[in-house]
């Protein structure tokens, strides 16, 4: 859904528009264009702007999940760990070595060896600041257009 509107208070040179554009709640900006944008040129612009905000959303999620779980296993080696098998099919959950900071992922596709704390707690401010950069409910609110 995209909304636009001209900008109350349009620049001596160039007047501009500001298109709202939302999905949700939390999914949304404002995009700040001159009203001399040829349509196409600022589409790309917006589709750029939602696929990036899309990309770092993930890429949260991913470095959470890294913070909690550790690195990703292989995709054939994926599974919950409490029913890993050999190439038996034998159960091998304990003879597995585990480290210090092991907490089992419960989708399996991580390997539960978490990195050091310290680590983890820089992950986590890391993607916090992330978070709040892509955060679109307070920009909005504040009226912030991206660029």
């Amino acid at each position: 859904k995209v909304k636009s509107s001209e900008l109350p208070r349009a620049t001596k040179q160039t007047k501009m528009v500001v298109f709202h554009v939302k999905k949700t709640d939390e999914l949304q900006f404002l995009y700040e264009t001159p009203v001399s944008s040829s349509v196409d040129e600022t589409v790309k612009e917006l589709v750029a702007i939602w696929n990036m905000q899309i990309q770092i959303r993930r890429l949260c999620d991913s470095l959470e999940d890294l913070a909690k779980y550790g690195p990703a296993k292989k995709p054939d080696k994926q599974c919950i760990d409490t029913y890993a098998t050999d190439d038996y099919g034998n159960l091998i959950n304990d003879s597995i070595p585990r480290g210090p900071h092991y907490c089992m992922d419960p989708t399996g596709r991580r390997t539960g060896e978490a990195p050091d704390p310290k680590l983890q707690e820089v992950l986590q401010k890391q993607t916090a600041d992330a978070r709040k950069t892509v955060n679109a409910k307070e920009h909005v609110e504040r009226r912030q257009a991206v660029t």
